[in-house]
């Protein structure tokens, strides 16, 4: 699937998509937090990293990936 026909979810805080080859660095450093390995969610196989949490984010896209069916 090329990267043009991918879906692209757009919530009012959010742009869920594909990971991309320039999110490689954020990831690393993110996801590399003791806290992120501990809690991951494998249910609907998301991440969200620590400085982010407390936000709804996590609450946000996961009603928008429902929503989409």
């Amino acid at each position: 699937m090329a990267a043009s026909d991918q879906t692209e979810l757009l919530t009012e805080r959010l742009l869920l998509r594909s990971f991309r080859a320039d999110d490689a660095a954020d990831i690393e450093r993110l996801a590399g937090e003791r806290e992120i390995a501990a809690n991951t969610a494998t249910e609907l196989g998301y991440w969200i990293g620590k400085p982010y949490w407390g936000r709804g984010y996590a609450s946000e896209a996961a009603r928008a990936v429902l929503f989409l069916g």
